[in-house]
């Protein structure tokens, strides 16, 4: 990974916020590895040009930053603890949490990440699916 530019993201949680979010990263050339329990929701992102990630380790494979855009905490604490993407995110790499989440499980999660030398960022995301799509 370049210190000035991330080239491949992996984006989880493919909502009404999440999707036009993961396309504007397309647009913006970055590489978009697209997962969501939804297959409908990875084909939308596919067809704006992202990459299908059918699990969650194949949306960290080789990203060099994990976006999460879910619903809240307790979600976002599932899917880090999926072992296949446990596993699977390297050293170095940054997730990013976008979800609506309590600051505080946000700071454990990331104490429990950076033991593994993956860094955390909290940043929701504010003015709902409109500032998502702006």
């Amino acid at each position: 990974m370049s210190n000035d530019r991330i080239a491949t993201i992996g984006f989880i949680g493919l909502g009404n916020m999440g999707t036009p979010m993961a396309a504007r990263l397309i647009k913006a050339g970055y590489r978009v590895l697209a997962f969501d329990l939804s297959k409908e929701a990875r084909a939308r992102v596919v067809s704006a040009g992202g990459i299908d990630a059918p699990d969650l380790a194949a949306a960290a494979r080789s990203a060099d930053a994990v976006i999460l855009m879910l619903p809240d905490s307790r979600v976002v604490s599932s899917v880090l603890a999926d072992p296949g993407l446990m596993e699977t995110l390297a050293a170095g790499t940054i997730v990013v949490d976008m979800s609506s989440s309590e600051p505080l499980r946000t700071r454990e999660l990331a104490a429990e990440l950076e033991l593994r030398g993956v860094h955390m960022v909290d940043a929701p995301v504010s003015g709902g699916v409109s500032g998502a799509i702006a």
